[in-house]
């Protein structure tokens, strides 16, 4: 009715009126939607956007947990944070 298209069918990852944005939980990489990497560090409360649409930033990390992908333990903490081990020094 607006006179603008609008996509009625959008490829697996894909979401949006003309299908240019990832569907939540996905971030665009190469001009394909990926799963966000947050190393099982992601706040649930962020869900069902738990990155940055475009960079795949994490939003909020938790476990001790911080990086782009909450994939270092934050400060005062040490461990492995992909194996949800921070624990405070």
């Amino acid at each position: 009715s607006s006179g603008r298209p609008v996509c009625d069918e959008c490829k697996p990852g894909f979401s949006g009126p003309t299908c240019n944005m990832c569907s939540d939980g996905l971030f665009k990489s190469a001009g394909a939607c990926v799963p966000c990497d947050c190393n099982g560090n992601a706040d649930p409360r962020s869900m069902p956007q738990i990155c940055h649409p475009e960079t795949g930033h994490c939003h909020r990390c938790i476990n001790h947990t911080a990086g782009a992908h909450c994939e270092i333990c934050a400060r005062g903490y040490t461990g492995d944070a992909r194996y949800r081990n921070c624990t405070l020094r």
